[in-house]
């Protein structure tokens, strides 16, 4: 007589092995889903400008150059004829996700002009997050000053939207009391250990612009923590790029620590499509939301309760 039970043994060995694969399914699962997901996303700055602090009593206008080739950031040169540069730039991050955690920055800039005074040191340069401006941001105009152009290195006369020295927006939106050039009238001194990066001595880019890449990998660094508190929510109005404005020229000279970097508008002569404006490179991590590692887990203990369920009810056809 042909048995119609079921072949038992082997079944059995069937349901153990799926109750095996359901077991490291759940244990290895959760492990793998809380490990972040990496992502590297580019950004091209979206506002650059340069601020130039007039000089005492000056009835000159102010400069800016809100739509000129270069922005740049240092000091033309010791004493009272020298001449402050600070630069602004801002990049749109709005696209990286609240609660991302990130991980590594890199600013590249290109160099386009150095001052012969002093081009053979070594010039570090700082970024401070622009504070809360409200609802008026810092901006560009039209001021239109080419860096290959005698005597336009200092920029030219701001025009309306431009971003000076003592406007967030020349002529009628000023910097907050205290907020001139963003941090103030006095020269800007910051911890080298907490340079942005360096412009080597003997950079020359008189043929060709010369690429920097400052990259940065500690949470502490400025330049990180900036980004995650604007991914964190804080309002978010770019950097001001600052150049050495306190320094000790070692062979007495009247040398420069001024280093001039393609805006978003620079054109090599060429006209290629390269773009040599700031670029921001940033490296972040997603963690997926516990509601999210939740619902998985519920659904492998509910696959895994089917089976129980299953065997228990083979068991007794078995009995």
């Amino acid at each position: 007589m042909t048995n119609s039970r079921p072949h038992c043994p082997r079944t059995f060995r069937i349901f153990r092995s799926m109750c095996l694969l359901a077991a490291v399914a759940i244990s290895v699962w959760p492990s793998a889903m809380t490990q972040a997901a990496e992502t590297v996303a580019t950004y091209q700055a979206v506002l650059d400008n340069t601020m130039i602090k007039p000089e005492a009593d000056s009835t000159e206008p102010l400069h800016s150059n809100g739509a000129g080739n270069f922005f740049s950031a240092g000091l033309t040169k010791l004493g009272t004829s020298g001449k402050t540069h600070r630069g602004l730039l801002q990049f749109d991050l709005s696209e990286i996700p609240s609660g991302a955690i990130i991980k590594q920055a890199a600013l590249k800039l290109y160099v386009v002009e150095v001052a012969k005074r002093g081009y053979q040191y070594d010039r570090s340069f700082w970024l401070a997050r622009v504070p809360d401006l409200g609802a008026v941001g810092w901006g560009e105009g039209t001021s239109n000053a080419d860096i290959f152009t005698k005597g336009q290195g200092d920029g030219l006369d701001a025009t309306a939207g431009d971003a000076t020295w003592l406007d967030k927006q020349y002529p009628s939106v000023p910097w907050p009391t205290g907020m001139e050039g963003v941090l103030g009238d006095d020269p800007a001194t910051f911890d080298p250990a907490d340079a942005a990066g360096i412009v080597p001595g003997y950079t020359d880019p008189a043929s060709t612009p010369v690429l920097l890449d400052w990259q940065h990998d500690d949470p502490a660094h400025a330049m990180l923590a900036d980004i995650q508190a604007w991914v964190d929510g804080a309002s978010n109005f770019g950097w001001v790029l600052v150049g050495e404005e306190a320094f000790v020229n070692p062979d007495g000279e009247d040398n420069s620590s001024k280093r001039s970097f393609a805006s978003r508008e620079y054109v090599d002569d060429a006209g290629s499509s390269t773009f040599y404006g700031p670029v921001l490179t940033v490296t972040y991590e997603v963690v997926p939301e516990p509601a999210t590692i939740g619902l998985l887990l519920s659904g492998l203990l509910a696959a895994a309760g089917v089976i129980v369920l299953r065997r228990r009810r083979l068991q007794s056809s078995c009995d």
